[in-house]
């Protein structure tokens, strides 16, 4: 093969190479956000969670207002 040739395929699989291992760190990246995501979701769900036990607590001693 000529030198030229072998020369143009060396670059080549280097930037194959970086771009397998850019894609790989954002592969990474995107299990990062993903993991924040469900992380999310759980906090959130324990918001609401909090935020209905609060008014049901609060619905409750409205009512005892109302009977006592």
């Amino acid at each position: 093969m000529d030198d030229k040739i072998l020369n143009h395929l060396e670059k080549e699989n280097d930037i194959v190479v970086k771009h397998i291992e850019l894609c790989e760190k954002d592969i990474h990246m995107i299990k990062l956000d993903m993991q924040i995501m469900k992380d999310n979701i759980v906090l959130i769900k324990e918001l609401i969670y909090n935020y209905l036990l609060y008014n049901e607590k609060k619905n409750i001693e409205e009512k005892k207002g109302w009977f006592f």
